[in-house]
């Protein structure tokens, strides 16, 4: 709420005023781009401050007279405090096309009273529209909550744009240029974020007011109050039609005292609520008879804000606001041996701070674009959250509660005790060290930083066959034996298993430096383990069992590494579109017939002249990614003889590759058929043999790139 959130703000003294364009420099000109829905103007703008007509600049007649005072406009707030001058913007749009671009100019703030928006053409033609508060919808050009002024910028020319901005208020007036879907699609998104929020204050107040019927306790009630009193503020600031229906029935500043009022009514509720949740006519009894008797002023400091001059008003509402102090401060002394008291301190240092942080970009302090739009809705709802939480303790005894804690201190201790000297096995070390914790005790649900790696799959070919005819107990037996040779070669080069998946491992290949040492080692570890496959291969040989097959695919990428689950079960894990696609590319191993397969994000790791050899397999657009992957096949994870034959016959592969992406499908199939007759043994020929036929069938598809699109994972 703009003017509780200029209240509570200026009482706190937490940012100065001031003009927003001191030390601004001068703004440039907008480029449009027609590829773009939406671009802000916030930082175009020139501003003067202190005219009140609003026939100049530009008046009714299209008359320009453009010689004031203008100055840079800054970071996008024109006026912080009540009761400011009017103020005159300017900015130019440039065409750089040969095209005309048609655009929406958007104020993004219905909560002004006087709005003008005017667009001066190159040849003279003036198009200007009224759309402040003091405008009812069927008054205006474009019938929409926000001040709207459709322009068409001529291909080439510079379109010049004036607003005149008047308010009791501060002025705060995000603008933009955008089209009519996106204006459409930002405007249904704020409208369900803003039921969303007043859905839930609505199920809330309902469900107080339930149990304060129910169980006869005003505790119940003045929460219902409080909830209700919140909502009706809500409700008089997100209407889309409140601005112009109210301003139609009382006046162009009927919103803005609509907001004070209704901020005192909250203030009001609030006090009632604290002193019952507090219980303060035990703990604090004198401090409990002061706020009763100043329950009593706050009807009168209601009208007064309705009646008083604007100015006078929002201070009222700021005065009105100190008693709503007392309690939290009597809850930050009480914190200590009341778990009530500590919940409300914290609600209130919840919603403080998400009003600071609004604030501090309606002061300028912070970029224009920062998120800050939403905290104040999230601060009050977890407030109401954390409120909750307060009355269901409400009920629960100071003594019993200890008793519960020491109980809980000492069960926890027992069982960190236990548990420390295991849970090693369980969560690598080397996770923990990412999460920049120091025990396994101080991980948490939530617990997640974002690191750039390389991640490695493994997984056994044909598995489901190769353990058919084993027991339970066999097929336990045959998986950690296997895994046993592998794991070796991941702690060799620094990798850390992240989970065993079946018979399939995850790895994690941290670069710390950014410079690449990650994806080699990664590729080294690849090599190790089919070296450690060769060697188990050859024990089971010796036992007279089938050999294992098995496959790898690495990719290099932005993922997240932290905790994942729910209240009662964690797991360590890292998330992201890299770790899918390593999976992706693994998966392709069995399609291509390779042991191991990169993406091209590893090798740009690997440098310009890496040490193992590599074959550019295919680009492929594998399940859940539109753009295609670069994939190589790593040759040194293949045996020796059909290395030495992909070595051989490596640049007729590219050159007949390098034909089916230019679109030359007979020389490709051509070039594809002799690798099969000279190198019968590489599983990949016969599929690409298949893909150019298939091709010269159906024809080449509009947009060819080379990329085929694999839609199985």
């Amino acid at each position: 709420m703009r003017h509780l959130t200029l209240g509570v703000l200026a009482l706190l003294a937490l940012v100065p005023a001031g003009s927003a364009w001191a030390d601004a420099p001068d703004p440039d000109s907008l480029r449009l781009d027609a590829a773009q829905p939406a671009q802000s103007l916030d930082g175009r703008w020139l501003v003067v401050e202190g005219s009140g007509d609003d026939l100049l600049p530009v008046d009714e007649a299209g008359g320009v007279q453009d010689s004031l005072a203008w100055r840079p406009a800054g970071p996008g707030v024109f006026s912080r405090q009540p009761d400011a001058a009017p103020v005159w913007l300017r900015a130019d749009v440039v065409n750089p096309t040969d095209q005309p671009i048609e655009r929406l100019w958007v104020l993004r703030f219905a909560l002004i009273d006087q709005v003008v928006l005017a667009a001066v053409y190159p040849d003279g033609r003036v198009d200007r529209v009224r759309a402040g508060e003091d405008v009812p919808l069927a008054h205006r050009r474009v019938p929409h909550r926000l001040p709207v002024l459709p322009i068409t910028v001529p291909p080439g020319q510079t379109v010049r744009l004036y607003a005149h901005l008047a308010d009791p208020g501060a002025i705060d007036a995000p603008m933009l240029l955008c089209t009519w879907p996106w204006l459409a699609k930002a405007e249904a998104r704020r409208d369900l974020i803003h039921g969303l929020f007043m859905g839930s204050l609505l199920v809330l107040m309902l469900f107080a007011t339930g149990l304060a019927v129910a169980r006869r306790e005003r505790l119940y009630g003045w929460f219902a109050g409080y909830l209700g009193s919140v909502l009706l503020s809500c409700l008089v600031y997100f209407w889309a039609g409140a601005a112009p229906w109210l301003a139609e029935r009382w006046g162009p500043d009927a919103v803005n005292r609509g907001i004070v009022v209704t901020a005192v009514l909250v203030f009001m509720a609030s006090i009632g609520f604290a002193a019952r949740l507090l219980d303060l006519d035990q703990h604090r009894p004198r401090v409990h008879r002061w706020l009763s008797r100043v329950l009593w002023a706050y009807p009168v400091g209601m009208v007064a804000a309705a009646t008083l001059p604007y100015g006078v008003a929002v201070a009222l509402s700021a005065v009105s606001m100190l008693p709503v102090l007392v309690p939290v401060g009597v809850s930050v002394r009480l914190a200590g041996a009341q778990r009530v008291a500590a919940l409300y301190a914290l609600s209130w240092a919840v919603l403080i701070g998400a009003v600071a942080a609004v604030y501090l970009r309606v002061a300028g302090l912070v970029p224009a674009d920062f998120p800050t739009a939403w905290f104040l809705y999230v601060g009050f709802f977890l407030q109401f959250v954390v409120l909750v939480v307060a009355m269901a303790g409400r009920v629960r005894a100071i003594e019993r509660e200890r008793r519960a804690a020491l109980q809980a201190e000492i069960a926890a201790y027992q069982r960190n005790a236990a548990l420390a000297r295991s849970f090693e096995r369980f969560v690598p070390k080397a996770f923990l060290d990412r999460l920049q914790r120091t025990s396994y005790t101080e991980i948490e649900l939530g617990h997640a930083v974002s690191k750039r790696m390389t991640i490695l799959f493994s997984d056994i070919r044909s598995f489901t066959s190769l353990v058919e005819a084993m027991s339970p107990e066999e097929n336990f037996a045959f998986i950690n034996e296997y895994l046993g040779y592998m794991e070796p070669a991941i702690h060799q080069h620094l990798g850390f298993i992240d989970k065993y998946i079946g018979d399939a491992v995850m790895a994690l290949f941290d670069d710390e430096r950014d410079d690449g040492a990650g994806a080699r080692r990664a590729v080294q570890s690849a090599v190790g383990m089919h070296s450690a496959l060769a060697r188990y291969n050859r024990l089971r040989a010796e036992r007279r069992e089938p050999p294992v097959g098995m496959g790898i695919g690495l990719h290099t990428g932005e993922l997240m590494l932290g905790t994942i689950g729910g209240r009662d079960r964690l797991n360590a894990s890292v998330i992201g579109d890299s770790v899918n696609l390593a999976s992706r590319v693994e998966g392709l191993t069995k399609r291509y017939g390779a042991a191991c397969l990169v993406s091209g994000e590893v090798v740009a790791q690997l440098g310009p002249d890496p040490e193992w050899a590599l074959r550019h397999l295919d680009d492929v657009r594998v399940k859940g990614r539109s753009s295609p992957v670069a994939v190589y096949q790593l040759l040194d994870c293949e045996p020796r003889d059909e290395r030495a034959a992909r070595l051989l016959h490596r640049d007729a592969w590219h050159a007949a590759r390098g034909a089916l992406v230019a679109g030359r499908l007979d020389e490709a199939l051509a070039r594809f058929q002799a690798l099969a007759a000279g190198d019968p043994g590489d599983k990949a020929v016969p599929l690409m043999i298949a893909r150019c036929e298939r091709l010269l069938a159906q024809g080449l598809p509009e947009g060819w790139d080379g990329a085929e699109t694999w839609a199985e994972k």
